[in-house]
């Protein structure tokens, strides 16, 4: 089984990926901020939005990793 470990330069917490993604990512700042509204109109506690952040952005990614063809 293969497996991939995505690193993030000093990324500490999830609150750091998700602000590196906002950054660095096209389009994931007007997505996240979106998101974040609708999450504080719900309730959530401000971890809760940013774990969920954190797993839109990665979901994408491992995907991509899944979908990948396998090479020798």
């Amino acid at each position: 089984m293969r497996t991939t470990k995505i690193q993030f330069a000093d990324a500490g917490s999830a609150a750091t990926i998700v602000k590196m993604a906002c950054e660095r990512v096209e389009g994931f700042s007007a997505l996240y901020t979106r998101f974040e509204r609708k999450m504080s109109i719900a309730g959530k506690s401000l971890s809760t939005i940013t774990n969920y952040g954190c797993h839109i952005l990665l979901n994408p990614i491992n995907q991509q990793i899944k979908n990948k063809p396998k090479t020798a």
